[in-house]
């Protein structure tokens, strides 16, 4: 299984770039390799701070380019799973996650469970545990 992973994050040293390099550690442990091509991948992972109220803007501009551009190409996303992490320390998790699921939804992905996850403050450990995502990943991938 492969994953291609996209940091959201203009700050690529921030808190939202350590919890990426947390799922990093784990991909690892279990066997998962990460890609730069969507088009190898099995699934794209997305980890993104909120900036008021929806996420960054160069992220907002490779949704709609880059990712629009492959789903417009004969559903090139059609069956690619698709997870993100909110870092969300203000609020506003709700609406991102949304807008990221409906978009990605519409684009052909699939959302397996454990797959929009939002971090607030440190009472939301659970939420760094990718254990459960990528083995609910792992299972899905294995059943197609």
């Amino acid at each position: 299984m492969k994953i291609k992973v996209i940091l959201g994050s203009p700050n690529p040293k921030g808190k939202t770039a350590h919890f990426m390099r947390n799922f990093f550690v784990e991909t690892k442990r279990q066997g998962i390799g990460i890609t730069n091509s969507l088009i190898e991948a099995d699934g794209l992972f997305i980890f993104t701070p909120v900036h008021w109220f929806s996420v960054p803007w160069k992220l907002k501009k490779f949704i709609d380019t880059e990712l629009h551009k492959l789903e417009s190409q004969n559903y090139a996303l059609e069956g690619k799973l698709f997870g993100t992490f909110v870092f969300s320390p203000q609020g506003g998790e709700s609406l991102v996650l949304s807008q990221l699921a409906i978009a990605t939804n519409l684009m052909g992905f699939v959302i397996p469970p454990y797959s929009l996850i939002y971090f607030r403050n440190k009472t939301d450990l659970w939420a760094t545990n990718f254990h459960y995502l990528l083995k609910t990943w792992k299972k899905y991938i294995s059943t197609q």
